[in-house]
């Protein structure tokens, strides 16, 4: 989990358990009125605190050890302590996971691959037609091996490297995604406005929400995708 995740999760943390107080508290809740986000971690991790308020585990623990006691308390003592650990370290890991779910579904909900813009033109180069013919047909993994080969053409090797960075996105291969898409940002093509925006996704993806969010912030009105960047930076 990123540094930043587990600076949120300290916040979430202290304000739904009551802990904040004073500046803190009056600037914690005006980020929340501002960021839906973070409104939905904090009702999800209300949710989880609540859920395990209701979950009697001490009561259940002792049951456990009045049944495996009698003569044997100590070695029952011994078989318990496990069990308790087990517990404790699975209730860890679905305290901390909810918040890389967050991530992933803010993703999986703005992320589309871009349109087919390829196959009705005649490019004269084979590599670039086998590939774009899986990528139409969903089979992203496989047209990486076709796409991930250097164009026949120069004309085509935009093409080729921008539907490469969206496989990768599809198939969570975020690093090289973000590579290819750096790679093509900067240079003037048919495709400079949606690589703002696909680059700003690999980086949600990754989990580096901050570099996410200011290249989102590039995004200017009328561009591609303007109105979902701003659903995502909560404007």
């Amino acid at each position: 989990m990123a540094r930043e995740d587990i600076d949120i999760q300290d916040e979430i943390d202290q304000y739904v358990n009551g802990l904040m107080s004073g500046e803190r508290l009056e600037a914690f809740e005006q980020k929340l009125a501002n960021d839906p986000v973070l409104g939905e971690r904090v009702e999800r991790f209300q949710r989880i605190v609540f859920g395990l308020e209701g979950v009697n585990i001490k009561d259940q623990l002792r049951e456990i050890h009045i049944e495996r006691s009698g003569l044997h308390q100590r070695r029952s003592l011994r078989w318990i302590l496990p069990i308790a650990a087990s517990i404790l370290l699975l209730l860890t890991f679905w305290i901390v996971d909810p918040f890389e779910e967050d991530n992933k579904a803010v993703f999986n909900e703005y992320f589309k691959p871009f349109p087919d813009l390829i196959s009705v033109r005649n490019t004269n180069d084979n590599l670039l037609d086998q590939g774009m013919k899986l990528y139409v047909a969903g089979k992203y993994e496989q047209a990486i091996g076709f796409l991930g080969q250097k164009a026949d053409s120069g004309d085509n090797e935009v093409h080729r490297r921008f539907y490469l960075g969206i496989c990768y996105l599809a198939t969570d291969r975020s690093k090289e995604a973000i590579q290819v898409f750096s790679e093509l940002q900067g240079v003037d093509h048919v495709y400079t406005q949606q690589v703002r925006w696909y680059l700003g996704l690999s980086h949600w993806q990754s989990g580096n929400i901050d570099e996410a969010k200011r290249v989102l912030q590039q995004i200017q009105a009328g561009e591609y995708e303007y109105q979902n960047a701003r659903e995502i930076l909560g404007l």
